[in-house]
């Protein structure tokens, strides 16, 4: 058959093992309509009714198990017998394959300092980096694709299972405004300041939003959600900073992700206390390389092993 999706197989697993298309679209980084969409192009393409609605619940037709267990075992096999070539392989090609968002304090400042350091230590270590959309990077870990990955705590749940991690680094989140704005008078500023003011912030981040809301609120006691005018929603923070430098609005930042535009300012925000953490995941329960094995052992010897790396 030409052209089928392996990427909508593998959601149709995950929509059979969960029984719903919202449990399933949230394990997958996936919007419920766009985890429909995916199920119906599948179906359309193999010509086998595959699910039911009913409002907001599904039923798995006769056919979509059987197809369901059928796929299990198939791509059961296929993973195994990549793993078998991996493994086999890894004792003899001393290599990593390595992956991140485009998040760009992550691709930035984190992926190069990472490389830097463990290349210092294994210059002999050939390693295979990759930037793709954040849930991507998930699927790519749990599916073998990746040995290891980096992504912040925004775009993944340090819980998520089957995974493992590593916190890298955690770094206070500012306000990040042009050198022209008002408020760059200031070195820090209390959250109230900003009201009125329009902000960006990414796709990626809404949950991040929530929460600083929160405590905006509980700073203020009479400021609400919809004080803070979010305008703007863009792909990713290389955008937004560039997009903070020519005055079109603030933001939340780290402070080394600004450090190479000039004509932005960071400011501490001094009520409140938000924090972009990095981590390094890897599949649990699997046999890994003897390079991801150096990797991850090289890190996790200390807390946040790339802190001291910043240099403010």
């Amino acid at each position: 058959m030409k052209e089928l999706n392996w990427q909508h197989l593998t959601y149709f697993i995950k929509v059979v093992e969960c029984e719903s298309l919202t449990k399933a679209a949230a394990q997958l980084y996936l919007s419920p309509s766009t985890l429909s969409k995916a199920i119906a192009k599948l179906e359309k393409k193999l010509r086998i009714p595959l699910i039911v609605k009913s409002g907001r619940d599904i039923q798995i037709t006769y056919a979509g198990h059987k197809l369901a267990q059928r796929l299990v075992q198939g791509m059961t096999y296929i993973t195994d017998s990549i793993r078998e070539i991996q493994e086999e392989l890894a004792q003899t090609n001393d290599s990593l394959s390595l992956s991140s968002s485009n998040l760009f304090s992550t691709t930035y400042f984190v992926i190069p300092e990472l490389l830097k350091v463990f290349k210092e230590k294994y210059p002999q270590t050939a390693i295979n980096y990759t930037e793709v959309l954040s849930q991507e990077v998930v699927m790519g870990v749990m599916d073998g694709s990746y040995d290891l990955a980096c992504l912040s705590g925004e775009e993944f749940d340090p819980a998520y299972p089957g995974l493992k991690s590593i916190r890298l680094l955690k770094e206070r989140l500012g306000i990040l405004v042009p050198t022209n704005h008002p408020l760059a008078a200031y070195d820090s500023i209390t959250f109230k300041q900003i009201q009125g003011e329009t902000f960006f912030r990414t796709y990626d981040s809404e949950h991040l939003r929530h929460l600083a809301m929160e405590k905006y609120g509980r700073s203020t006691g009479d400021i609400h959600y919809n004080d803070i005018n979010v305008r703007h929603k863009v792909m990713n923070d290389a955008s937004i900073i560039s997009l903070v430098q020519s005055g079109f609005g603030i933001s939340l930042a780290t402070k080394s992700a600004s450090q190479t535009y000039p004509q932005v300012k960071y400011l501490a925000v001094r009520d409140m206390e938000l924090y972009r953490e990095t981590y390094l995941i890897y599949k649990a329960k699997v046999q890994l390389s003897p390079a991801a094995k150096d990797f991850i052992q090289l890190f996790s010897q200390k807390k946040d092993p790339l802190a001291q790396s910043i240099n403010y």
